[in-house]
């Protein structure tokens, strides 16, 4: 194995960590879920009119619950590569991780319904009165 050398370019940083996220799609089952609820949620959002302060909002929470995603599988591939036998520090590790990607996504969850749900009401009572 190669030594470990610093990174020297700026461009060099924005490619590797491009590719760490592409890397951390691929790797997880779990964005199958979390690209298309992002999705759904800003185009609900959009549909809804909610608000440009509102919708960052909900971009933030969105940001929040990837990158806990993507943080959690760094360190379920690093406990992969430093061991393959069972660790009771590792395995608590690997939970603390998946705890704050559920921390992540039940807040995002709240916000989520706390911005969308009066702004659906209010579309649907909207288009049904009318």
């Amino acid at each position: 194995m190669a030594p470990f050398k610093p990174q020297k370019s700026w461009l060099r940083k924005f490619k590797n960590a491009a590719r760490g996220i592409a890397v951390g799609i691929r790797g997880q089952n779990s964005f199958a879920v979390h690209l298309p609820v992002a999705i759904l949620v800003l185009a609900i959002g959009v549909i809804c009119q909610v608000g440009i302060s509102k919708l960052c909002c909900l971009l933030l929470c969105i940001a929040l619950v990837i990158t806990a995603e993507l943080i959690n599988s760094s360190i379920e591939s690093l406990a992969a590569a430093v061991t393959d036998q069972e660790d009771s520090r590792i395995r608590d590790s690997l939970d603390i991780a998946s705890g704050a990607v559920l921390a992540a996504t039940l807040f995002a969850v709240i916000v989520g319904l706390v911005i969308l749900l009066p702004a659906i009401m209010k579309t649907f009572l909207s288009s049904v009165f009318s």
